[in-house]
């Protein structure tokens, strides 16, 4: 997660859940990033530094939740007890403690699912919640805005993980978050986990997303002009210095601000123009004209 321009009072950051994907689970990602820039970003008074410690054991637990199986069989098979998490420590070590060599697998499965219950999780999920308003208030926090970004590239399980974590926020006024993705891709995510209710005709990804989503913006997509001019524009970037690549795209704005619809960006424009770059840039041109037909 990085964070972004910003004004006073607002802390802006942007995840990419795409990252994380096959590293660490998506929810626990995104809720650590969010604690991590807002320790990194603010002063924390003492009471603020107690509730993101707070915070950051209930993220834990949603982290030993996910793996508790795994880790529970895996680590204690191994005797690496003490590379778990305390809250997994303190219960789950009592009960094999001393007996690692002969450990029951289906024991320490049964232990994981008692010391980290549903009821338990749901409890402290509301504890969550409440606690990271009270940060925001602490911290002097008026608004929070958290960039989603390439959503749609992540796997189906990513995405669910990401959404639901989102929701957690949604209850604290001052989170906001903007998600940049594909709605057709999320929409499928959401319908392969939920099943389809008979003898209704309900769209349920459209209706998730409707609950999670206020204001969505489509973006139309780029005509083939627009595509030519995105393509050239990248490729200036690549062959000109920086002095010659904002010299052009200066000029190229100034143009297009004229006629933005019927602006079309030629060899003959720039040498009457810039004379200077026009041989430097002629076919560049001629390659982003036969790769916009490739790309459409």
């Amino acid at each position: 997660m990085k964070s972004v321009e910003q004004d006073e009072g607002t802390i802006c950051l942007v995840f990419n859940g795409w990252l994380f994907e096959g590293y660490e689970d998506a929810k626990t990602a995104l809720m650590g990033s969010i604690l991590d820039e807002i320790q990194k970003q603010t002063t924390l008074t003492e009471k603020a530094k107690k509730t993101i410690s707070g915070l950051y054991k209930s993220v834990d637990k949603l982290k030993v939740l996910k793996n508790g199986i795994k880790y529970g069989t895996d680590i204690f098979l191994t005797g690496g007890i003490g590379t778990l998490a305390d809250i997994t420590i303190k219960g789950i070590a009592e009960k094999v403690k001393g007996n690692v060599d002969g450990v029951n697998e289906s024991e320490i499965i049964t232990a994981v699912r008692d010391e980290l219950s549903n009821k338990e999780i749901r409890e402290d999920l509301k504890e969550f919640q409440k606690n990271f308003s009270d940060l925001l208030d602490e911290t002097k926090i008026k608004r929070l805005v958290i960039f989603i970004d390439e959503l749609d590239r992540c796997s189906p399980d990513t995405i669910l993980e990401t959404l639901e974590a989102i929701r957690l926020f949604l209850f604290a006024g001052n989170s906001i978050f903007i998600i940049g993705a594909d709605e057709r891709h999320i929409s499928y995510a959401v319908k392969r986990k939920f099943e389809k209710i008979e003898g209704q005709q309900i769209d349920i990804g459209k209706e998730y997303l409707e609950k999670i989503v206020q204001y969505p913006i489509r973006i139309p997509r780029l005509n083939s002009k627009e595509v030519e001019f995105y393509i050239t524009c990248l490729l200036f970037e690549k062959d000109l210095n920086n002095e010659e690549f904002q010299e052009i795209m200066d000029f190229i704005k100034e143009k297009r601000s004229s006629n933005i619809l019927n602006f079309t960006l030629d060899y003959t424009l720039i040498s009457e123009n810039k004379p200077h770059l026009a041989d430097k840039i002629k076919d560049r041109l001629i390659v982003a004209k036969q790769m916009q037909v490739l790309v459409l």
